[in-house]
């Protein structure tokens, strides 16, 4: 592995017909020699977290945002925000990882609209992901507060076209075009 990704986005391709990640974006949260984990942040589930929450505790949950499908992998219930103070560990400047319970009480029960809930995760062993994003099943974009909260309805076609416009501005020199195309 030559540099962690973690803190970066990864928009699936279309190419890939893994059901589990079709047209999905996935926020890595850990990347190093071991392998990597994150979290996809655009499937919502048909449940809020209310309505989970009173499958996994007695505590009262004041949160109707929907809980998300975090990946194949099962796992616990666990937020991803932007509050320093609650985090059990940094992703990226300004986006951090809860799962703790007793945090994760006391944020479903505050009113906050940089916060996403989510359950089950996505793993890769050592190698693996660098191996999907060199056969292109993947583009990497760069996470931030923005871009992982506030995303506009179709998260994953917006985030797509951004990276391939940003892509596209680094291989073509605007100023180097001529004004008349049929000089090219």
């Amino acid at each position: 592995m030559d540099t962690s990704l973690q803190g970066c986005l990864l928009i699936s391709m279309p190419t890939l017909h893994d059901p589990h990640f079709f047209h999905s974006v996935v926020l890595l949260c850990r990347h190093d020699e071991e392998g990597a984990m994150g979290v996809v942040i655009n499937r919502p589930l048909r449940i809020t977290v209310r309505q989970a929450w009173k499958q996994i505790s007695e505590s009262s949950c004041q949160c109707d945002s929907p809980l998300y499908q975090g990946g194949p992998c099962p796992g616990p219930v666990m937020a991803i925000h932007t509050l320093p103070h609650d985090a059990d560990a940094v992703i990226s400047s300004g986006i951090y990882l809860t799962i703790n319970g007793d945090t994760l009480q006391s944020l479903v029960n505050r009113k906050l609209n940089a916060v996403k809930y989510l359950v089950g995760n996505a793993g890769w062993t050592a190698g693996q992901l660098e191996e999907e994003i060199r056969s292109a099943s993947w583009l990497v974009a760069t996470a931030n507060p923005e871009n992982v909260f506030h995303a506009t309805e179709d998260q994953w076609l917006n985030l797509s076209r951004l990276v391939s416009l940003q892509a596209s501005r680094q291989q073509i020199n605007p100023g180097s075009i001529p004004p008349d195309p049929s000089m090219n």
